[in-house]
């Protein structure tokens, strides 16, 4: 992957922790907990892959770019 697919994800993942985020305060002025509960699940998911984007962009190895063939 390249470095701009590695920020539109981490931006992407970083938008629905927010949106998530937003959501689970309302719910619980709602009461309904099991949206609540399913939202703190989403979010905790996503703060999982915004962790892992944040890993990769920061130990950046271009993948499949400097190989050259080695005929047997």
């Amino acid at each position: 992957m390249d470095d701009k697919t590695i920020r539109r994800n981490l931006l992407t993942n970083c938008i629905l922790l927010i949106l998530c985020l937003f959501i689970i305060p309302a719910t619980l002025f709602l009461r309904w907990t099991a949206v609540t509960m399913i939202m703190g699940g989403f979010a905790a998911i996503q703060i999982f892959f915004i962790c892992l984007w944040w890993n990769r962009k920061r130990n950046y190895k271009p993948r499949f770019q400097n190989k050259t063939y080695k005929p047997k």
